[in-house]
């Protein structure tokens, strides 16, 4: 992992004088002159470049998140909270997730309201307490923070990814994005579902879209063979790009997986975030329950026989998950008709209740996809 300053433009001078105020504060026995701040910055998820912008937000117990340098090295991860608004076990814990995914890793976090100040290492989230703080000190920590950095690597942005919808919803985008960049290839290649470049806006797209804004638990694109319902995912995931409400993550039924193991793959190959099935789950279903933007799991060539898929689904759509984590599904029509049925049987289409009723989970939104020639899915 590497990371880059990203400020493009100055912060308002209040600002920085609170954040320069702050870290003289801490280390008073540093170079004034040697030590430099950003309030955004970029670090790198696998293949994802995740972007911080560091400024407060409006809420009263929002923090500043400032990457504080000490002659162009990485020094603090910087946690600066409204003053008197208190610090809590979450304020460190978001801090030291911001300096274990950083690399070179800066070896101190600081939490600090003004009137408390907290300084922890990076590499263990113990108290840093040296006896005489001098840069020489410093040097050995930052020995000791880069020998335990890969040990916390996967905590941390498990920390981020369940905590915070900017870092969270930014890597779902690129994983989406780098799954369909691997299915696209130019008008020879037949056997690639997308052309790279080309896009044929569809109707069904953009009511799936605004079904999803709505947060429709499960909305189903329906149609015939080769009819383009792949590129209509392909479109959604394209509509809410820029959504702060909605973030669209690409999964294709046809690798055989259970919706869990699927989720599991990407998120390893995209983010190289190593988790397991159950880790998985235990993310969605925080998410699910999370107060702000929903995930959307778009699923690809969703087939009769996919019948741990359909468990999944049927599960993540029920009370057992929350509002904010949709499904959004592309089926044949020959296909449809089987997956909304109830238990009982009996037809579920746009008319049923939402997934609040379990026996009513596979409800859909039926509207014929308009594709392209060429189309393979």
């Amino acid at each position: 992992m590497s990371f880059k300053v990203t400020t493009l433009t100055a912060t308002e001078q209040q600002f920085e004088a609170d954040i320069r105020a702050a870290t003289l504060r801490v280390f008073p026995w540093l170079p004034a002159s040697g030590i430099s701040h950003q309030t955004t910055f970029s670090f790198t998820f696998g293949h994802a470049t995740i972007t911080v912008d560091g400024l407060p937000k409006t809420s009263a117990h929002a923090r500043a998140d400032v990457l504080v340098s000490l002659r162009g090295s990485p020094l603090a991860m910087l946690e600066l909270k409204r003053p008197g608004s208190g610090l809590t076990a979450e304020d460190e814990k978001q801090g030291l997730s911001y300096a274990r995914v950083i690399y070179p890793s800066p070896p101190l976090v600081v939490v600090t309201d003004g009137t408390d100040t907290r300084i922890l290492e990076t590499h263990t989230g113990k108290p840093w307490k040296p006896a005489t703080p001098s840069e020489e000190t410093l040097e050995r920590l930052f020995a000791n923070s880069a020998a335990g950095a890969a040990a916390n690597l996967k905590a941390a942005i498990g920390q981020l990814m369940g905590s915070d919808p900017d870092i969270w919803m930014q890597a779902v985008r690129e994983t989406t994005r780098k799954a369909i960049a691997e299915r696209s290839s130019d008008w020879n290649d037949r056997l690639s579902p997308f052309v790279e470049g080309f896009l044929l806006p569809r109707r069904v797209a953009k009511v799936s879209e605004v079904l999803l804004a709505h947060r429709q638990r499960l909305v189903m694109i329906e149609g015939a063979p080769l009819s383009g319902k792949s590129n209509a995912l392909r479109e959604v995931a394209a509509l809410t790009a820029t959504r702060t409400d909605l973030a669209v993550l690409y999964l294709d039924a046809d690798a055989g997986l259970n919706l869990y193991e699927s989720l599991a793959s990407v998120l390893s190959d995209a983010l190289e975030w190593p988790i397991t099935a159950d880790e998985a789950r235990y993310w969605v279903r925080n998410l699910s329950r999370a107060d702000g933007p929903a995930l959307v799991l778009a699923i690809d060539n969703m087939g009769a026989d996919c019948h741990d898929l359909r468990k999944d689904i049927e599960a993540v759509t029920s009370n057992q998950f929350g509002q904010g984590l949709l499904v959004l599904l592309a089926v044949d029509d020959a296909v449809a008709s089987r997956l909304t049925k109830t238990r009982n049987g009996r037809g579920c289409r746009r008319r049923c209740r939402p997934a609040s009723s379990r026996r009513a989970a596979w409800f859909g939104v039926m509207a014929p996809a308009v594709g392209r020639r060429r189309e393979g899915r």
